[in-house]
């Protein structure tokens, strides 16, 4: 039976029979019809005149009015809003489109499937239909928009279609059973609070294909254990007045991050917080970290730090329980700031690989108690060891030239530096603040250029100051260098014949540099081994009983004569 009745009244043109029984009531649109709510304002008590549909509902792909015969092409606002009664619901072929709220409130549904017919499901859809627990989408939508399927606290999993690009605001926010879901690699955006409160989901993989997460997407996740991280290269939390914003909101119970081997950009913000992980590892695909990415999480014990050319900055700030960090063999540069306040870290072994380390990289790593320099690096950036309080000696390659601002700043446990040959420059406050140096060596023979005499402040005057021979009175006249009394000559500085190795004799101890991976073998005036030692692209130390002729030998090269004064 249909029954028509004036537009100003309802907010439909006629109503009709369902297949399964209920009125339903259509709009005509465009030539076909749509299914509508009755009311012109709908909501909850749009149906006070009218008989909520209730069961299971049957939507015909089709409707005659007037002998003549409309396609059912859509589902209009609101149109079984609050049909609490309603058990299942057919929806047909023909439907292409489903507009807000068209089954928001529905706590009856228990499982819902959206033919591929439909290519637009309007935001707010299913929100609130709380006995909700499956759902099958449509593989011709490319968006699941705003609150979707927001507090369908019974949903336990979904799989998004492949046609989906994008997860809008809300989308399954409140999904609290919500175990699993499957985001395809065609999605690329996924905006704020998509999948907040879900605190089922103890999983969740971030394909390839995303190129940007919103704030709070995954908050109050508070079961999500594992993340799989594959985006290539996207950002995450957004700025909004010069504010950004976590991604997955402090969650202390993520204990596992997988980042994929394809990933190059790891965005600001990204895990800061995350206060469960303990184990992080960078690929060498990384190029770029941004800053805070892993800041303030609290139990990160573990770093393998494989990036091979990364920039970045504050990349792991204050992350105090880090003990143990290893640089892969292939890595070229430290960022800025990469480890700054890591107290936790007692030492470090920076590979032979690696060229460049940047301002600040480990500047107050308060715990830090050795840290080798290869004969790779050719400056000391400023502040790059500031404030490792910690730090007891220090060995500056033959290859680096340079000493920046601050690099050694307030470095009070150190107590022995050895600067290398090649050093032409010292910057101000280099060394200033290390009170407890108890001796210096520089193996320059051209005193470096001080330029400030501020670079040694807090240093004894007293203590020996060792440097060549021959240029002991050059380095009382220098200036930065004149504030010392107490010059010690030393000899024996020079290249091992046949490698690129330099031996010389320091503070009773003979030191070797720039070995490379050769065998160095230390023999006394008779021949005699005395000591045998791997370089492994270290500076190594040889302690010898008393002073006299020694011979260190590099490989298979000829031995060096070195002097010793004990």
């Amino acid at each position: 039976m249909t029954v028509v009745l004036p537009k100003h009244v309802f907010a439909y043109d006629f109503v009709s029979h369902a297949p399964s029984g209920q009125n339903l009531y259509y709009q005509f649109e465009n030539g076909a019809v749509k299914i509508v709510h009755p009311s012109n304002t709908p909501g909850y008590d749009g149906w006070h005149m009218h008989t909520k549909p209730s069961g299971s509902l049957i939507i015909p792909d089709s409707v005659t009015y007037n002998e003549t015969t409309y396609i059912v092409s859509g589902i209009g606002h609101s149109a079984f809003a609050n049909c609490v009664d309603l058990t299942s619901v057919t929806i047909p072929s023909s439907i292409i489109r489903i507009e807000a709220a068209a089954f928001s409130g529905c706590s009856g549904l228990t499982s819902v499937t959206i033919p591929n017919s439909v290519t637009y499901l309007e935001g707010f859809g299913f929100q609130d239909c709380s006995n909700l627990t499956s759902v099958s989408l449509s593989t011709s939508m490319t968006s699941i928009n705003s609150s979707t399927f927001k507090g369908c606290s019974s949903l336990t999993s979904v799989t998004i279609p492949q046609s989906v690009t994008e997860i809008s605001y809300y989308a399954f926010k409140d999904c609290i059973s919500l175990s699993s879901i499957t985001i395809p690699n065609s999605v690329t955006n996924i905006l704020s609070e998509a999948f907040m409160g879900c605190s089922s989901l103890t999983s969740i993989t971030i394909p390839s294909s995303v190129s940007n997460i919103d704030k709070d997407a995954f908050s109050n996740c508070e079961s999500l254990t594992t993340v799989n991280f594959n985006a290539t290269n996207c950002t995450m939390g957004r700025s909004y007045m010069g504010n950004y914003f976590t991604v997955f909101g402090d969650n202390t119970n993520i204990t596992t991050l997988n980042i994929g081997d394809n990933v190059i950009g790891i965005p600001q913000y990204a895990f800061y917080g995350c206060g469960g992980l303990l184990s992080i590892t960078i690929p060498n695909s990384i190029e770029h970290i941004g800053a805070y990415s892993f800041g303030n999480c609290g139990s990160l014990t573990t770093v393998y730090f494989n990036a091979t050319n990364c920039s970045g900055s504050h990349i792991f700030d204050n992350d105090t329980s880090i003990t143990t960090l290893n640089i892969g063999y292939g890595v070229t540069k430290i960022p800025v700031y990469a480890f700054p306040g890591c107290s936790g870290l007692t030492s470090v072994t920076i590979p032979s690989s690696v060229t460049s380390i940047g301002d600040c990289a480990f500047y107050g790593c308060t715990g830090l108690t050795s840290v080798n320099i290869p004969s790779s690096i050719t400056e000391i950036r400023a502040r790059v060891f500031g404030n490792c309080s910690s730090l007891d000696s220090v060995f500056i390659p033959n290859s680096v030239t340079g000493i920046m601002n601050g690099a050694f700043v307030n470095c009070t446990g150190l107590s022995s530096v050895v600067i290398g040959n090649s050093v032409t420059d010292v910057w101000a406050n280099a060394f200033a603040g290390c009170t407890g140096i108890m001796r210096m060596t520089c193996n320059a023979i051209i005193p470096p250029l001080v330029w400030d005499t501020n670079a040694f402040d807090g240093i004894s005057r007293n203590i020996p100051l060792y440097v060549p021979t021959e240029s002991i009175n050059d380095y009382r006249m220098g200036y930065g260098w004149s504030v010392f009394a107490n010059y010690y000559g030393i000899c024996g500085i020079g290249d091992v014949d046949g490698s690129n190795a330099k031996a010389y004799s320091v503070d009773g101890r003979i030191v070797v540099s720039g070995a490379d991976e050769n065998t160095v073998t230390l023999y006394d005036a008779t021949g005699r081994i005395q000591a045998i030692k791997q370089s492994g692209n270290q500076t190594i130390t040889f302690d010898v009983p008393a002073s006299g002729t020694y011979l260190v030998q590099v490989g298979a090269a000829p031995a060096r004569r070195i002097v010793v004064m004990k």
